[in-house]
């Protein structure tokens, strides 16, 4: 994840739109080394750790693509295997089809997504039709690599994970995605037999900066337009709480700075418990926020047919929001790029304590 002037300078020295950017480390033939890879609109950019060019054949066409292994036995590597054919018709003597190009990164499901979204892109311009990703996710090893130094934490009994746009959060066993259970298909709606219906959503990534200018400086903010359109969704509504929250768990280690806002509310029918996260200096660039809501509903009754009080009901909303975590267990920032926006001196006060405080850096 970047902001729009870090890509835009990327855009600059690979002649062409980039969408993404992450450090890896690129094994290929015997060989590793560390580079910038930049998703871009057409191509996969190889770029220098110093951002000086682009290395020599370090363009990847998403034509050239044949499959994309992801390897399960690894929570960071994915392998490229190129397309023969298209080598030769592109007459492309860098790249050898008969050996795998694996990229390790700390954001792979990250990275995964936006390979998937410009791959198609790129497939529907220049076929003129929809193509299918040819993602393949499988075992390349006998025994799995336990790349982080601390285990994932797995769901509490008589609780699933939830997976949706790469976080993952704990429900009760009974949910189920609205669509059914397919995972092409995700709704980011979830229900259970006893009526509860959860939904979750996540807003774009906001640079910290821009937070002040868009009036969302601050979690309660946007709580205000939450608080607005739960009260006016009904005739008669009772504000029941509406107070800063504190989340209470750290599942994988993250480095990021957590603020939210709890909001209770009840309307002629239903018990709705909706609580805002804000997810702030996350990994990579450390200077982007992103908001996401969690939000509870349940019916008077159904909460009366199974028991369910209005005390279980909001600790049971808490709970899934403390668990609320990126899937990343293990997380690094790109310091080349932070530090030269730090130098620029283009952070407000408190945003500079943040950083010396939490990493160090001035």
């Amino acid at each position: 994840m970047a902001d729009q002037a870090v890509l835009l300078a990327l855009s600059s020295l690979c002649g062409s739109s980039v969408r993404y950017v992450d450090l890896v480390l690129l094994s290929y033939m015997s060989r590793q080394k560390k580079v910038y890879l930049a998703v871009g609109a057409q191509a996969l950019f190889l770029v220098r750790r110093d951002w000086t060019r682009v290395l020599t054949g370090g363009e990847i066409l998403y034509g050239m693509i044949k499959s994309v292994v992801d390897d399960e036995a690894s929570e960071m590597d994915l392998v490229l295997s190129l397309d023969a054919e298209e080598l030769a018709r592109k007459q492309n003597k860098v790249w050898i089809a008969t050996e795998p190009i694996t990229v390790t990164t700390i954001n792979k499901a990250l990275l995964l997504q936006w390979l998937e979204v410009t791959w198609c892109a790129d497939f529907m311009l220049r076929k003129g039709r929809l193509g299918v990703f040819p993602k393949i996710v499988e075992k390349l090893s006998e025994e799995e690599q336990h790349t982080n130094q601390f285990p994932a934490v797995r769901p509490f009994i008589n609780t699933q994970q939830v997976v949706y746009d790469s976080y993952g959060f704990f429900l009760h066993h009974e949910f189920e995605d609205r669509s059914g259970g397919a995972e092409t298909l995700q709704t980011g709606t979830y229900l259970d037999g006893r009526g509860v219906e959860v939904s979750i959503s996540f807003d774009p990534p906001v640079h910290v900066q821009h937070l002040e200018e868009l009036g969302r400086d601050n979690v309660r903010h946007v709580a205000v337009a939450w608080r607005k359109a739960l009260l006016e969704s009904d005739f008669q509504t009772q504000l029941m709480r509406s107070q800063p929250y504190i989340k209470k768990m750290n599942l994988c280690d993250d480095p990021a700075s957590w603020s939210g806002w709890e909001l209770w509310v009840r309307t002629e029918t239903h018990t709705i418990v909706c609580i805002i996260l804000r997810r702030s200096y996350f990994p990579p660039m450390m200077d982007l926020s992103q908001d996401m809501t969690l939000l509870f509903r349940i019916s008077y009754e159904d909460q009366k047919a199974y028991n369910v009080r209005d005390l279980d009901f909001l600790k049971e909303a808490e709970f899934a929001a403390d668990s609320l975590a990126p899937l990343t267990q293990t997380h690094s920032w790109l310091r080349e790029i932070l530090q030269a926006k730090l130098d620029a001196l283009i952070y407000q006060p408190d945003q500079y304590q943040w950083f010396a405080l939490h990493l160090k850096m001035h």
